[in-house]
């Protein structure tokens, strides 16, 4: 074997810091290679877990993780359950249950009446059965030993009936013709939920309200729940029987683990799919079923399309990160084959003098990095995973995506390879042909930097301004701004340095700023190449602060609080609800304008608030607005406000509204026709701060004068403005009209025209504040969301979850930055060995040759650090093109930069000095003085 290729191998082991600074490159490639796949795998796992998380908490089955297969009524209905849910993957234990549903099978029985009794009481009451009776009931008292066969009763119909566990009771079916009825036994009392009738969800589960839609309902008011009698299927069936009562048979799983991964998931869905088609489910031809029919009811088909979704959003949000983190691996393993070339150039151009052929380099200078590139396909997908662990989805990776990361990082790495064979080549080939006679004049580089600089920003400026993934020009405008704002500076500055190097107090400067501006070319692609790393890790790290806070400022707009829902009217809420007089002959047919005695907005628990939204238009214009009428003293702790400043800006704004709500609500109240209304702009709505204008009302024109105009409002819908209004002004300025009030007594609640107002609940405590409100009132919902949900949004899913590969690429560039510094400084100080040597020996010292260097590679940091700052600035303007999420407009995108990551961005800078000073003197002390000497000679 020829020597050249037996010892190439260990040519880079034995090289020392650059060795290292080979298999450095060679693990950013593979790194950035391999993390697609496991970043993929991370976010649709974490998509999933989101998905399940937002699940609110009074959701439906068919909105739910769980699947419910109907089988029908009767035998047959139950003969299909058997093992039905076994097939399907994914699902834990199931559970069988069986409904009365007489009720809903004979509609034109008007009396038929489900019942119980007990000593001469008798309720309305339906059979339930369910065979996991003890993970499905929350206790309040159990009979013992064999009355424990019964039925369980809801607590409230124990009380009505004055039972208690192993009691006698009678289960019964009235018809018109005829009252059927068999005897049981109050087996136990079971605690009910909010509404007071259904039995309540065991701790850490959501059983019966995940059932809540196939439950019996009253068979008297069709809108309640009916009384449910609890027993086991069989102990179901054995008591309809005789009665004569019907029972719906269903079988019901829940995922196992609760958890599961998105390919896990999807292998549910398909079981389920198949499960649809053995039952004809109707929803499989477009039709909507009546719960009596054969179907499969669930929500996981929804929830992991919108986690799928959600995923793939994310992965192209990161794929063209992740693309340039490969790029610049790989540029990083070319820099580093030109510089070696560099190194070698004599031994090259004597290779080539003594016959080596430039394949043969090639292919020598690939085997020297075949080591480190091998090292680096087992470091990169470990170093990927890292990444993605620290800053990427919160969710683990998949052993599937670790050996699909590691086949990338094999493909990267072999290109690595041919790279360094081919630039290897190229040098060898050139040195073949020595060049005669002047060379070609060309276009300075960094000439033709800003040239393409300028040309990329001016086309992302006049590009359509559409929010989504970044593209290749939004990663490339700000490389390459950064970039050429330090070519020019460091161009400038080295070329200043030349002229006043001269004038430095001291030997040790004046040899740095020498040396310095000597090298100017060199040292102006220093500054270039530390501007571009420096400065893209500001922007990254701008980028990923501004897009947390801009996603989670417009997810609050968005939902307004954690929990909101619409309700009927607000009056229901308030038991000291203001009343209207009857009517009385000869009333005017135009409402009072005066205030209603006593109109107040609902006293509501802390952490909930109600608001009321209208449509208002503000003449002369008269354009559309959006009005939102709030009561200032509870809105401000219980909307959400994000973490950005315009929200901050309109939370401030909150305190002088309620101090001016007070003083005109009181004149009001007094009987003075009193205004203006003080309000807050939200957005387009033409006034500016400090002007009145009217804004339409039924009682005409309200006049209102706005205390500020600020950019985003929690709850506006961005597509129009909108004027947010306190509720004891505004409503008492509209007189009889005042939504709030009661209608006359002795009349229903819709005997008034509609109101132009439309109420809803806002909670800081999720659906639970809002349910502690309503189900009390007895007040239904409609439109509940929540947070959560809202946050789901893909756009901003897919934002939040880059913020990690921008600040991942951001670091890369920087470390790429780092290493030129620490390679740039290795190569100076071995071309200068023999100078420093001399100067030593002349009485500089050593500790002098030392600091001179320092003083040069601080100034051409500091220059590079210069150039990154003015850099980030120019780059502030442009962030709403590069970087805006979307998922509303509201607010608007801002790139800042923190204070602790400009203090992030200085440390690494100190980091790149200290490295490269660190190595200088780390050279210093091991060279042999004789054989420099000699070498000089």
């Amino acid at each position: 074997m020829d020597p050249l290729v037996r010892r190439a191998p260990l040519r880079a082991v034995r090289s020392g810091v650059w060795g290292l600074l080979v298999l450095a490159a060679f693990t950013l490639a593979t790194a950035a290679a391999a993390a697609e796949p496991l970043f993929g795998s991370a976010a649709g796992d974490a998509a999933l877990a989101d998905q399940l998380a937002a699940v609110p908490a009074d959701a439906v089955a068919a909105d739910a993780p769980v699947v419910r297969l109907v089988g029908g009524t009767g035998i047959p209905g139950r003969g299909l359950l058997n093992g039905a849910l076994d097939d399907v993957p994914g699902l834990g234990p199931s559970a069988v249950t069986a409904a009365s549903v007489s009720v809903e099978t004979r509609p034109l029985e008007s009396l038929l009446q489900p019942y119980v009794s007990a000593g001469g009481d008798r309720e309305r009451a339906r059979l339930y059965g369910d065979d996991d009776l003890v993970h499905s009931l929350v206790p309040v008292a159990t009979a013992p030993g064999a009355a424990a066969s019964g039925v369980w009763l809801p607590e409230p119909l124990a009380d009505s009936l004055s039972v208690r566990p192993g009691d006698p009771i009678t289960v019964g079916l009235d018809t018109r013709f005829r009252d059927r009825s068999t005897p049981s036994t109050v087996a136990g009392i079971y605690a009910v939920g909010p509404d007071g009738r259904t039995p309540k969800d065991p701790p850490g589960t959501h059983r019966w309200t995940y059932r809540r839609a196939s439950l019996p309902v009253d068979s008297e008011f069709g809108v309640l729940p009916a009384y449910l009698l609890v027993t086991d299927v069989a102990g179901a069936a054995a008591l309809a029987a005789p009665i004569g009562d019907e029972l719906l048979y269903a079988v019901e799983s829940q995922l196992d683990p609760v958890t599961p991964t998105l390919v896990e998931a999807q292998q549910t869905v398909d079981g389920i799919r198949d499960l649809q088609v053995q039952v004809r489910d109707p929803t499989l031809a477009g039709e909507r079923p009546d719960r009596l029919r054969q179907q499969v009811v669930s929500g996981l088909p929804k929830l992991v399309a919108e986690a799928q979704r959600v995923a793939v959003r994310t992965v192209a949000w990161t794929r063209p990160l992740l693309l340039a983190g490969l790029l610049l691996g790989l540029t990083a393993v070319g820099c580093v084959a030109v510089l070696t070339a560099n190194r070698r150039a004599v031994e090259v151009r004597l290779g080539v003098a003594l016959g080596q052929r430039p394949s043969s380099a090639g292919g020598l200078a690939a085997l020297e990095v075949l080591p480190a590139a091998l090292l680096a396909v087992v470091l990169g997908p470990l170093v990927a995973w890292l990444a993605v662990w620290a800053v990427g989805p919160p969710a683990a990776v998949s052993a599937t995506a670790l050996g699909h990361g590691a086949g990338r990082a094999a493909l990267a790495a072999a290109a690595g390879c041919v790279l360094v064979a081919g630039i290897a080549l190229v040098a060898a080939w050139r040195a073949e042909r020595l060049r005669v006679g002047p060379g070609r004049s060309s276009v300075p580089w960094d000439v033709a930097l800003l040239l393409v600089a300028l040309t990329a920003t001016v086309g992302l400026l006049v590009r359509p301004d559409v929010a989504g993934p970044p593209s290749a020009l939004d990663l490339l405008v700000p490389l390459l701004l950064v970039s050429a704002v330090g070519a020019v500076v460091g161009r400038a500055a080295l070329t200043l340095l030349d002229r006043t190097a001269g004038r430095a107090r001291s030997v040790s400067s004046m040899l740095a700023l020498n040396r310095a501006s000597a090298g100017r070319r060199q040292g102006a692609l220093v500054v270039t190449v530390l501007a571009a790393g420096l400065g893209m890790l500001a922007y990254a790290l701008a980028a990923a602060e501004s897009v947390t806070t801009v996603t989670a400022d417009r997810t609050a707009v968005l939902a307004g609080a954690d929990a909101t829902a619409e309700i009927e009217v607000s009056w229901l809420l308030d038991p000291g609800a203001a009343q209207l007089p009857p009517p009385q002959p000869g009333d005017s047919a135009q409402p009072s304008l005066n205030a209603v005695p006593g109109a107040r907005t609902p006293p509501l628990p802390d952490g909930t608030t109600i608001v009321w939204r209208g449509r208002v238009s503000v003449p002369p214009e008269l354009g559309n607005l959006d009005l939102l009428v709030i009561d200032p003293a509870h809105f401000e702790q219980v909307a959400a406000w994000g973490t950005g400043p315009e929200l901050a800006r309109a939370r401030a704004q909150l305190g002088e509204l309620a101090r001016q709500d007070e003083v005109v609500a009181a004149r009001l109240r007094g009987g003075e026709r009193f205004g203006p209304i003080p309000a807050i702009g939200v957005g387009d709505v033409v006034a500016r701060p400090g002007e009145t204008a009217g804004v339409t009302s039924e009682q005409g024109d309200v006049p209102v004068r706005f205390l500020d105009v600020v950019p985003a409002f929690p709850g506006h819908d961005d597509a129009l403005g909108m004027v947010v209004v306190p509720a004891d002004s505004f409503f008492l300025y509209l007189g009889a009209l005042d939504p709030r009030v009661k209608p006359p007594a002795g009349s229903g609640r819709f005997n008034r025209a509609p109101s132009d107002y439309f109420p809803s609940l806002w909670s800081a405590d999720g659906v639970a504040g809002i349910r502690a409100v309503t189900d009390p009132a007895g007040v239904k919902t409609e439109g509940m969301t929540t947070m959560a949900q809202v946050a789901q949004q893909p756009d901003l899913v897919a934002a939040r979850r880059s913020t990690g590969a921008q600040v991942a690429l951001g670091a890369s560039v920087a470390l790429v930055a780092l290493l030129v510094l620490v390679m740039y400084a290795e190569r100076r100080a071995a071309v200068a060995r023999a100078a420093d040597l001399m100067l030593a020996r002349m009485g500089l010292r050593r500790r002098g040759v030392l600091r001179a260097r320092a003083v040069e590679l601080a100034l051409l940091t500091l220059l590079g650090s210069l150039a990154a700052a003015l850099g980030a600035a120019l780059l502030a303007p442009l962030g709403g093109r590069l970087l805006d999420p979307g998922g509303g407009t509201e607010p608007e995108f801002h790139l800042r930069l923190d204070v602790v990551g400009a203090l992030w961005v200085l440390a690494v800078a100190v980091l790149a000095w200290l490295s490269a000073v660190g190595l200088v003197a780390w050279r210093g002390r091991r060279v042999d003085e004789g054989q420099v000497l000699r070498d000089a000679e």
